[in-house]
């Protein structure tokens, strides 16, 4: 009765028969679940041996390979992640723990639910993101690689904007006007040049 939704580039692996104590699944990428709530079996969610630990509830998980750090953010319910078998923290809603896989520390905060859980409405939020940031996002969203002129990213320039269903297009239509390049779509391959 569990739903999990991947976002794009992402991948969950599980065994073909869960055990009779507990459901675990491992996560590559970013995935939202909806956990039907079962206390005789509980629902583990591991992430590079970050473990998410649950009962019932419903919360988001973004651990690509290339993040140098993993978070989880609570929509509903309660959480608990540990790692190596220590009780690092539990989430209540609206909260979310970022772990550095750096340095092995993490620290929880509030968090915004509506820029978390974007990916799975359709949503492409940037925040005063950077460059390098924006099309390596735009890279995953619409599983296509960026071939980028060193000059249009050496200003380093950070971009805030919203879009709701939009093309890769129409995105880098508005961002183009804003921030002065050009771009060509040929494929899956996205040049831009100034």
């Amino acid at each position: 009765g569990s739903i999990v939704r991947l976002n794009a580039a992402s991948e969950i692996s599980y065994p073909e028969q869960f055990t009779d104590s507990m459901r675990q699944v491992s996560l590559k990428g970013e995935a939202f679940f909806d956990v039907t709530e079962n206390p005789d079996k509980p629902f583990l969610v591991n992430t590079d041996g970050l473990i998410t630990k649950v009962l019932g509830t419903s919360f988001n998980i973004n651990a690509f390979m290339e993040n140098e750090a993993i978070e989880v953010v609570l929509a509903s319910g309660k959480v608990e992640i540990q790692k190596s078998n220590q009780l690092l923290t539990t989430l209540l809603p609206g909260e979310e723990i970022i772990y550095d896989n750096r340095s092995h520390s993490y620290r929880k905060q509030m968090a915004d639910i509506e820029k978390t859980l974007a990916w799975k409405n359709n949503l492409v939020i940037f925040d005063k993101a950077s460059s390098s940031e924006i099309f390596a996002y735009l890279e995953r969203w619409y599983g296509v690689e960026f071939v980028i002129d060193k000059k249009v990213i050496s200003g380093q320039w950070r971009f805030s904007g919203r879009y709701q269903d939009e093309s890769l297009e129409n995105i880098l239509l508005s961002l183009s006007h804003v921030k002065s390049f050009n771009f060509r779509i040929n494929k899956n391959t996205v040049y831009i040049t100034l």
